[in-house]
């Protein structure tokens, strides 16, 4: 499997091209010509490229001004955003790239903590370990047990399959 993970090309751009309609042009441009190289270069090396985008806080309507009664235009990022972001409605938090980051990409994973823990079964354990390697398993005891965060994958969109989401856990070993 040949994989490229860039963590994270949002940090170069904070902070350096707020405000100005010139510099927001500049971010745009910078942004997609990123874009287009990545997707040479997963072209012509074969290899799945990577981005990590980090989230922003989102404030509500009536913060800096906005009356809150007044409808959002429709062109409007913020109107946009939930149709592609992957975030339920309640959730105030969206990609800190913006939206030419967004129409970039082919595919978008959003990962994120659910703040639920689970104590895993032996037989959680069992299966995770035949995935990962034919060595016969070793009894663990439910002393040593833990109760681990459970995360979620969500798919939100693709050229190849349809939505979806699956929670999952990180455990020690990988």
């Amino acid at each position: 499997i040949r994989l490229l993970i860039i963590d994270s090309i949002t940090a170069l751009l904070r902070g350096q091209t707020e405000g100005s309609t010139t510099s927001l042009a500049q971010r745009s441009l910078y942004l997609s010509s990123i874009a287009d190289r990545l997707k040479a270069l997963a072209v012509a090396h074969e290899l799945a490229v990577v981005v990590v985008n980090q989230v922003k806080d989102v404030f509500a309507p009536g913060f800096g001004g906005i009356d809150p009664d007044e409808a959002l235009p429709p062109m409007l990022y913020a109107t946009q955003a939930r149709h592609f972001s992957g975030q339920s409605p309640g959730v105030a938090k969206e990609a800190a790239l913006g939206i030419v980051w967004a129409i970039s990409v082919n595919t978008r994973l959003m990962l994120a903590r659910t703040g639920r823990r689970r104590i895993l079964s032996d037989d959680d354990l069992r299966s995770a370990k035949r995935a990962r390697s034919d060595h016969p398993l070793q009894h663990q005891t439910s002393e040593t047990e833990e109760k681990v965060l459970v995360r979620r994958i969500h798919l939100v969109f693709s050229p190849f399959a349809h939505p979806a989401t699956l929670d999952y856990v990180i455990l020690g070993d990988g």
